[in-house]
């Protein structure tokens, strides 16, 4: 099938807001797209929902970005100041990070130790080629395991602190610092000054899933790309695309944003080694994630070629039955589910083999979480007591949702008003 073909057969399944933002969600677009574009603007549709589902995908610069260039008097004054404030909000956001970037790597540098940025903003630029199209809420560098003690130093040196739960989470003791590098792939480090979060990572992926490279892989592949006139290493090409597709779906595929990098990535690539790609995922034990991100950049984003992946799409339905999932999910307001439970029941697919399941349940069951970790005030820190803390964390958690189906199903038998709380 075609991919005109393709999107078409989705474009009849969505609403016109959703097809709008689908349109705009490249950097370049061709001439029967801005005649598509024009005729779904001229239908009148609901400019609220449609800023609305650009800001839950975080393609408002997308938006902002391709109605500036190919329809701009066909959007309503409001609209376009909003997705202009919006615009340069994310851009002013995205130099700071860009500038502050640059200034760890240049100590990272100082102190040789050997580092590798990914996603955030080395990702806008080689996946877009403008940083100010991608909205970045943080920073992911990965180190050598090694060199995480000198990394950490480095970091606490310019003003970060690690914390146990994002940027408004306690800052972590030594105690907590010692169990986040024992049982967790990064930190989460944040500077109350700027307000920028780092991701310190020592692995590219939770060991439950698919794995990507080990850093020291990683750093020794890694290729170069210019930012800010800069010379700086990222993950190579097909690593990162791997790496791109393994991380959205860990994720559920949640934001729109997350294929449209994949997309825009390849788009940028004169040519992919679609056999080696394919080799790259195989070894990372990555298929079933490449090929649903593959077929959602073809079918979502018209992203043309690839027939070798897609006729691998064969092999394993439930490919076939994720992408529906992740179609069904677009409009956020209809979810009849958490965040969460898609969050595992995609994670589960990804493991296609009777190891990589197994490994998948283990540590979702029994690896101690950030959670875990608040809840050992005590002094000592033997590996096994975050084990056991965790154990009894889940069946308290289950004790209690329990307790709360019996008593909704009592007071609701004797007719007690629900609060809604």
């Amino acid at each position: 099938m075609e991919v005109d073909d393709n999107e078409s057969i989705m474009n009849a399944r969505l609403d016109t807001e959703l097809r709008i933002l689908l349109l705009c969600s490249r950097t370049e677009l061709g001439s029967d797209q801005v005649v598509e574009l024009e005729r779904l603007v001229a239908e009148g549709p609901n400019w609220e929902r449609l800023l609305d589902l650009a800001g839950f995908h975080r393609l408002i610069p997308f938006l902002y970005w391709n109605f500036k260039r190919c329809i701009p008097d066909g959007v309503p004054a409001n609209v376009r100041d909003r997705l202009a404030a919006g615009f340069l909000r994310n851009q002013q956001r995205v130099m700071g990070l860009t500038a502050e970037l640059l200034r760890l790597a240049d100590r990272m540098k100082e102190e040789g130790v050997p580092y590798l940025p990914f996603k955030g903003p080395v990702l806008a630029s080689t996946a877009y080629g403008n940083v100010a199209l991608r909205p970045t809420g943080d920073l992911d560098i990965l180190v050598k395991p090694a060199d995480a003690p000198a990394a950490l130093a480095i970091l606490k040196e310019c003003g970060y602190y690690v914390v146990i739960e994002g940027a408004t989470g306690a800052v972590a003791d030594a105690r907590q610092e010692r169990a986040v590098g024992r049982f967790h792939y990064n930190y989460n480090l944040f500077n109350h000054e700027n307000g920028i979060t780092v991701e310190l990572h020592t692995r590219l992926l939770p060991v439950k899933l698919p794995l990507g490279p080990g850093p020291e892989e990683a750093i020794a592949g890694a290729s170069v790309c210019r930012l800010a006139g800069r010379e700086v290493l990222t993950l190579n090409f097909y690593e990162n695309l791997v790496f791109l597709c393994v991380h959205g779906a860990k994720h559920a595929w949640d934001r729109l944003e997350w294929i449209v990098a994949l997309a825009e990535s390849i788009r940028r690539t004169d040519e992919v080694d679609e056999e080696k790609l394919l080799r790259v995922a195989r070894k990372r034990e990555a298929e079933v994630a490449l090929l649903l991100g593959v077929l959602l950049a073809v079918r979502l984003l018209g992203l043309p070629g690839m027939p070798r992946v897609q006729r691998e799409t064969e092999e394993y339905p439930v490919v076939e039955d994720l992408f529906e999932e992740v179609v069904n999910r677009l409009d956020y307001h209809r979810r009849v589910e958490s965040e969460r439970q898609a969050e595992r029941r995609f994670q589960e697919g990804l493991c296609h083999s009777f190891r990589s399941r197994l490994r998948w349940s283990f540590y979702s069951q029994f690896q101690p979480g950030r959670n875990d970790f608040r809840w050992m005030p005590w002094t000592f820190s033997w590996t096994v007591s975050y084990y056991v803390i965790r154990q009894v964390r889940l069946l308290y958690r289950r004790l209690r949702r329990w307790l709360k189906y019996v008593y909704q199903f009592v007071t609701g038998a004797r007719g007690v008003p629900k609060t809604g709380r």
